[in-house]
């Protein structure tokens, strides 16, 4: 009866040394779920950023004119007045040709 009794009086003292360990136990798992969480989450802001480093400098590549393309540009708008000088002649030399026979 004696051991029933101290088996009882030791298993009530050790009870709250069992709870308050595996409230520690509990208190570090999920302690370690927020740090995975939180690398997860910075993990995923450093993708974004990167991300949208990448679409700026490919957006910011595109809108700056390459300098064969402005040379290009540059020799279709003096091709275009020459051709529109040419023809402002042509037509001027046939008004006076028509009038020329009248």
């Amino acid at each position: 009866m004696k051991k029933v009794f101290l088996c009882a009086i030791l298993a009530s003292l050790s009870y709250p040394a069992i709870a308050s360990s595996l409230q520690d136990q509990l208190s570090a798992v999920a302690e370690a779920e927020q740090q995975g969480k939180n690398e997860e989450q910075r993990q995923h802001d450093e993708w974004v950023a990167e991300r949208n480093r990448k679409s700026s400098k490919r957006s910011n590549v595109a809108q700056t004119p390459r300098p064969r393309l402005i040379k290009e540009r540059q020799r279709q708008q003096r091709i275009r007045k020459l051709v529109r000088i040419n023809w402002t002649a042509e037509a001027t030399a046939d008004k006076k040709r028509d009038q020329s026979y009248e």
